[in-house]
């Protein structure tokens, strides 16, 4: 158990295993990308984003991407002293980097590898603040300069690590969803950071799943629009038509509130997968409409009515169309129960599909044939 694991100054994370072949963005769930040009206060905006998040419901395992814990020594060069020394600041600044970082002075050449030879000050001979403080900057007729005489050395603490996204340091405060949807999380998250006053020059963005789900939202909604147009220009070269098609493939739209009205009476959220559900059914409900008209269609051109022709089509393709529709049907079943191990995921879809085509045959059923003798014999009688 993890609460048993006693070890002073430990933070333990717990965290759900990624899924090989699904796309993840992030650790967690939910993710706020703190962004800033300053590390010190996009730091103490974050420092106050997680007490807000684990106050909110339906958030849990909050964790804070980086932690002030790395010991440093700052120096504040005094201006007004380093002119008067016949120092500048820059000057100063440089002097002390080549001093601690070092600075190349040549390069060594081994068997046509070149490796860089740095010279800076021996580490320990920089142990301390007092070694620090008398560390040589200039010398002035032969009056060396030290870093006391022109600056203020003081002890702190400062990020184990830097992130940048975009040139811009960020902070990650990540979360988990506990008994919402993912989407409701993310809202209750924005929601709870925007009421903290937020500093001149930081942002924040939500990532993430998140970004994951928005991406793949829009991304879901090109495929079902190219999906439509490409499945209409098929049936159009097909039947040599541009208003058959479109009864074809009127049960569409009014079949989404089938698929929702299933999600919504099951509890269940829109996901990526569901989007993905909607494509497949737009397939079966095609289908339906394919099967029908295509009948009373040939009966028409023999010389009945529209409305003659529908009404003598539809008992001859109800069975069919009720086989082939159940069959999707039933098979999805399994799935929508979750009756097998790893389910979750395409739960969502097999409940919007199983909504969608059920609706859908009492459209094609009903609906339809009544569309198509209403435009076909309005169309035959003009």
């Amino acid at each position: 158990m993890v609460d048993k694991a006693q070890i002073p100054g430990a933070k333990i994370s717990v965290m759900q295993m990624k899924i090989k072949g699904i796309r993840n963005v992030g650790d967690q769930e939910v993710e706020i990308k703190i962004k800033g040009a300053r590390i010190q206060p996009i730091f103490e905006f974050a420092r106050e984003t997680p007490a807000r998040l684990k106050e909110t419901p339906g958030l849990t395992n909050v964790t804070l991407s980086m932690e002030m814990s790395k010991p440093e020594y700052r120096i504040y060069v005094d201006r007004a002293k380093a002119s008067a020394l016949g120092i500048t600041v820059k000057e100063s600044a440089d002097t002390l980097q080549g001093l601690v970082q070092g600075t190349v002075a040549t390069r060594y050449r081994e068997r046509g590898d070149y490796y860089d030879i740095r010279v800076m000050i021996w580490s320990e001979s920089l142990k301390s603040k007092f070694e620090l403080e008398n560390m040589i900057i200039k010398s002035n007729s032969d009056q060396p300069v030290y870093v006391k005489d022109v600056a203020r050395v003081e002890r702190s603490t400062g990020p184990v690590e830097i992130i940048r996204e975009d040139q811009a340091k960020q902070i990650i405060v990540r979360a988990d969803s506990h008994e919402i949807s993912v989407g409701e999380a993310v809202i209750r998250a924005e929601m709870a950071v925007a009421q903290i006053q937020k500093p001149a020059g930081i942002s924040f963005e939500m990532g993430g799943q998140a970004k994951m789900m928005a991406d793949n939202r829009k991304a879901m909604g090109i495929i079902f629009g190219f999906a439509v147009l490409f499945a209409y220009v098929i049936l159009a070269i097909q039947f040599e038509s541009f208003l058959l098609p479109m009864l074809m493939m009127i049960n569409i739209p009014l079949s989404l509130t089938g698929a929702f009205l299933a999600l919504y009476l099951t509890h269940t959220p829109i996901g990526v997968t569901v989007l993905i559900g909607l494509i497949v059914m737009m397939g079966g409900i095609t289908s339906q409409g394919v099967v029908l008209l295509s009948q009373a269609e040939s009966f028409r051109l023999e010389g009945a009515a529209a409305a003659a022709a529908v009404e003598r089509a539809a008992p001859l393709r109800i069975r069919p169309i009720l086989m082939t529709q159940l069959t999707t049907i039933l098979g999805l079943v399994p799935l929508a129960l979750n009756l097998g191990s790893g389910g979750d995921i395409l739960q969502p879809m097999a409940i919007a599909v199983i909504g969608g085509l059920t609706y859908s045959l009492l459209l094609t059923l009903l609906f339809l044939p009544a569309a198509y003798s209403i435009v076909i014999g309005r169309k035959q009688r003009l």
